[in-house]
């Protein structure tokens, strides 16, 4: 994978560089019972087409919400979003902001111009309606197509993502099929209008090893084949460094590092990054050696820290400054953003 990342990102320049998506500012609160809590705090991205994001973080920093705003499928009833998160549509670009969630033009878009795999399929699928008839609906909805030319559409996308016997996983229930295979279905309907842009929400956490290899490769395969890009949200930064091309660390909320991945896997600029990275398993380790931990749990929304929202478990906080001071974004190398005191004062 690491010779058709290399490869996709040398042949990535011209016109269709302009980012798929490019979100800017984005906040999202939630209105809870006991008051307003801030889960994503002034995220900036771009997307790139023919490109994977990875958005790695521990679990409370905001990732899933971010995803979830950029398919517009939050909770209206507890749920401020602010920011932009604009979409390119040929030469134009739509704020999706602008549009209602539950509006038509929004469900126009999902689907046909963004998709999206869960983590577990099992909560995506119906476990009363076939597969085949979950997907030929997703078909039907965006496509003016015959139930026959959907069908026949609905068996070439699962041949394409590798189901076996298509024609008879079609009459099958998401309940019936192991993991490997739901999340392999989950994909080709994710896919079915080959959207610009797929979002795949911790795809592979709930799968075996030697499957996990296998969908990571089915992603990257169907990226080439669609020209798509792809947002990968993840926990594990060594499905990243096999997969991604650009990298962004989110901490309670807040972008802390984004760049391209041989740039932040080579020079980690920010603490939280070198600590997560130190917490990998390595070969190296001796086998009893005691596998390093980030001392303390990501903070609660609600109990946000001032400042720097990491410097409470930073080795390297200043006093005075990193619990006092929220630090501004300082370039570290092309393309790569640290946003750590440690690189923006003298």
């Amino acid at each position: 994978m690491r010779r058709t990342r290399v490869a996709r990102a040398a042949g990535s320049g011209g016109a269709d560089t302009g980012p798929v998506v490019r979100i800017r500012d984005l906040t999202v609160d939630f209105d809870t019972a006991e008051g307003r809590i801030r889960a994503v705090d002034g995220v900036s991205l771009d997307i790139l087409p023919r490109r994977t994001l990875g958005v790695v973080g521990e679990s409370g920093c905001g990732k899933s919400v971010t995803a979830q705003a950029i398919m517009r499928i939050e909770d209206k009833r507890i749920c401020t979003l602010g920011g932009r998160i604009l979409l390119r549509r040929g030469r134009d670009t739509l704020d999706l902001l602008s549009l209602k969630g539950t509006g038509a033009r929004m469900r126009e878009l999902r689907g046909r111009e963004i998709g999206l795999v869960f983590q577990e399929p099992m909560t995506s699928f119906s476990p009363v309606h076939t597969i085949g008839n979950q997907i030929v609906e997703a078909v039907r909805l965006h496509f003016d197509l015959t139930r026959a030319e959907a069908v026949e559409r609905a068996i070439e996308q699962l041949r394409h993502v590798g189901m076996p016997h298509p024609e008879h996983i079609m009459n099958r229930y998401a309940w019936e099929l192991s993991g490997g295979l739901r999340q392999r279905a989950m994909i080709a309907m994710a896919l079915i209008c080959a959207p610009g842009l797929l979002i795949a929400d911790e795809p592979t956490t709930a799968l075996d090893v030697t499957t996990q290899a296998q969908v990571l490769a089915l992603l990257d395969e169907l990226q080439d084949r669609h020209g798509m890009a792809l947002m990968l949200i993840t926990h594990d930064l060594g499905v990243v460094a096999a997969v991604a091309d650009d990298v962004a660390i989110m901490y309670l909320g807040t972008v802390v590092e984004c760049g391209p991945a041989a740039s932040i896997f080579r020079e980690p600029g920010h603490p939280y990054t070198q600590l997560l990275l130190d917490s990998l398993p390595s070969l190296s380790r001796r086998r009893r050696g005691a596998l390093k931990a980030i001392s303390g749990t990501v903070p609660r929304a609600r109990n946000r820290p001032g400042g720097c929202p990491f410097h409470t478990r930073c080795p390297s906080a200043i006093a005075g400054v990193c619990d006092r001071v929220m630090p501004a974004p300082t370039q570290v190398a092309e393309r790569h953003v640290v946003h750590c005191h440690l690189h923006d004062r003298p």
